[in-house]
């Protein structure tokens, strides 16, 4: 069951392949859920939450752009951060923008860069 703060919804916003088919399986046969997308009452959108059966979970950017674009998804992945509800949901365990290709890396504010093609084969 998805937690309180996810709305399902389609593909990623800004994904421009079948990634979001092959994410949804993937997650599946290892036990992981993916929520769809974040939306809130002041527009703030993050596309896939992710959440293992722990109770873990991770919110993504898809950012296939330039340096400006994982700039963008980084602020906005900080800003969910800083707007959640504490005493509802723990942190996340990451802030992922992914991006179209290169490395990944983590950012100095904690934000982890990573390439599509680092998601599966």
């Amino acid at each position: 069951m998805p937690p309180l703060w996810c709305r399902s919804a389609g593909p990623p916003a800004g994904c421009a392949c079948n990634c979001h088919f092959y994410w949804h399986l993937n997650c599946q046969n290892n036990g992981i859920s993916l929520s769809g997308h974040y939306r809130d009452r002041d527009n703030l959108e993050v596309d896939p939450i992710i959440e293992r059966p722990d109770g873990t979970w991770a919110a993504a950017e898809v950012k296939l752009g330039g340096a400006a674009d994982v700039d963008r998804g980084a602020r906005t992945l900080r800003r969910l951060r800083d707007k959640l509800d504490r005493a509802r949901t723990r942190d996340p365990a990451r802030l992922i923008v992914i991006t179209a290709g290169g490395y990944a890396y983590e950012r100095p504010d904690g934000v982890c860069v990573v390439p599509i093609t680092a998601l599966g084969p």
